[in-house]
């Protein structure tokens, strides 16, 4: 964290950069920019370095997994569907629980763009219920037990350019006693399938994944800003944090050198 005290020098001007603070943070090979607007609401911009691509559209489902789903070559009978998705549709009526517990596949087959070439592709799943194995090329990548929380997994390195990559996701929509929220009596349907959207960002192998800002009033003039920053891959270089005002003057600039 970096910290530094400021003299808002009047008390107008305390409650016009109260209202209006900006906080923007960047390294300097310009990862990322965040934007927090009166401390509380904050807003990621979309900028050259960081691109967010929703995948939910292109992809192909079966209620019956098997391996062969991984082969570039396989030509099973296979249902196209758009996320979000649930392995069953159930009735409103009485129906047995057991018409959503399954073992299932959902395959997508993608080419890389060029500019993909260098950069971390994560590729981020918001939900998949409830066990989750994600194969890339045949080749098991990550895998996952929830089924109400997200994950994220960097296809990078399994990326074939120029080609047809094969994306395969088995679900297990089964209870378990291991992973939650099984183990214990729960009083609802819990259903299954990738009933969440799920989106790749293409990030510079060094980026800003999270900025946390909050202040401090010291006194009736002065206020503490802490800024905390989560940064991927980074072996030497600075941090630089700019404080503007509500018209975007200049106010500081803190600087710190990071080194692992």
């Amino acid at each position: 964290p970096t910290k530094r005290h400021y003299n808002t020098g009047t008390p107008k001007k305390e409650r016009e950069i109260l209202k209006n603070l900006r906080i923007y943070c960047q390294s300097v090979s310009e990862c990322s920019i965040l934007c927090l607007r009166r401390a509380d609401l904050a807003e990621k911009r979309s900028v050259a370095m960081r691109e967010r691509i929703y995948w939910n559209r292109g992809w192909q489902f079966t209620s019956n997994y098997s391996d062969e789903l991984r082969n570039r070559e396989f030509s099973g009978e296979l249902q196209n569907i758009t996320l979000p998705h649930t392995v069953a549709e159930t009735p409103f009526h009485y129906f047995d629980e057991s018409v959503y517990q399954m073992v299932s596949g959902y395959r997508k087959v993608f080419v890389p763009e060029e500019s993909w070439k260098g950069k971390q592709v994560l590729l981020t799943i918001e939900a998949a219920g409830h066990q989750a194995e994600v194969y890339l090329n045949g080749i098991k990548i990550t895998e996952h037990f929830c089924g109400y929380t997200a994950f994220s997994v960097d296809l990078a390195p399994q990326l074939m350019f120029d080609e047809e990559n094969v994306l395969t996701i088995k679900v297990d929509s089964r209870e378990s006693i291991n992973v939650p929220p099984f183990g214990k009596v729960i009083d609802y349907m819990t259903y299954g399938g990738m009933y969440r959207e799920v989106y790749l960002d293409i990030l510079d192998k060094t980026c800003i994944e999270d900025v946390f800002v909050k202040t401090r009033r010291i006194s009736v003039m002065t206020y503490e800003l802490s800024a905390e920053i989560d940064c991927l891959q980074l072996k030497e270089d600075e941090i630089r944090v700019t404080l503007l005002d509500g018209a975007g003057n200049h106010i500081c600039t803190l600087g710190q050198s990071w080194q692992r």
